[in-house]
């Protein structure tokens, strides 16, 4: 969803977004607002090959797991791991793809991913690259958007 509300090459996100488990029945607001309680805007960020395989490198380590995030519009408690949308990594060949390109170090690509990740501590690489921040919708906006088009 991520990936195609903010029309990049690919998506990032974490898994501790989800607040508290959504217990079926009607998709209400305030069920989407308990399960997504957070301040969070999308973001595109322009980045070169090389920096995507770096960004995919570091999401692909377990270091932030199982860390207790405060702060920055996160309500969570665990941060969670990565899930990534569109971006691979082939290990036996040791390269990297999006979609089913091979990415092109100095070629430019999009990501579709939080504004919480912008201020540099977990990707440096974002704190300096081109943003397009995509306000006013939060993530629960876009979710809600994207559920009732399908």
């Amino acid at each position: 969803m991520l990936k195609d509300f903010t029309k990049s090459d690919a998506g990032l996100i974490h898994t501790g977004l989800i607040a508290s488990p959504f217990e079926g029945g009607e998709l209400t607001e305030y069920s989407l607002h308990k399960v997504l309680p957070h301040a969070i805007n999308a973001v595109q960020i322009e980045l070169t090959g090389r920096e995507m395989k770096e960004v995919f490198t570091q999401a692909n380590r377990h270091e932030y797991k199982d860390e207790i995030v405060r702060g920055l519009g996160f309500r969570g408690d665990i941060f969670g791991c990565f899930v990534t949308d569109n971006i691979h990594y082939i290990q036996s060949e040791r390269e990297y793809y999006i979609g089913d390109e091979l990415i092109d170090e100095k070629k430019k690509y999009t990501l579709g991913t939080l504004d919480m990740y912008t201020f540099g501590r977990i990707f440096p690489q974002f704190r300096y690259s081109k943003k397009e921040y995509m306000v006013p919708d939060l993530l629960r906006d876009i979710i809600k958007n994207y559920l009732e088009a399908v």
